[in-house]
């Protein structure tokens, strides 16, 4: 199980114009992300850092259970990254 939580900003308000748009809005940024496998210790991604975590990416495009407090929040978010 992967449990992951991201951090965003934008000029888009996600209230007003929903989550497709507020995720690919070009001004839409992701600040941070904390994330643990299973029992491990919880990580943190800083966008200015280092590259995404390869293996953040090969789980969950590997079919891996994904835990968050709002999941669609984080995959639509993941998927625009992706792009």
């Amino acid at each position: 199980m992967l449990y992951i939580d991201f951090e965003t900003r934008s000029d888009v308000d996600l209230i007003f114009h929903g989550l497709a748009r507020y995720a690919q809005d070009p001004s839409t940024e992701v600040i941070c992300m904390a994330y643990a496998f299973d029992d491990e210790p919880v990580q943190f991604w800083w966008n200015d850092d280092a590259p995404f975590p390869q293996t953040v990416t090969d789980y969950i495009a590997g079919g891996g259970l994904l835990m968050a407090h709002n999941a669609a929040f984080e995959m639509a978010v993941f998927e625009a990254l992706s792009q």
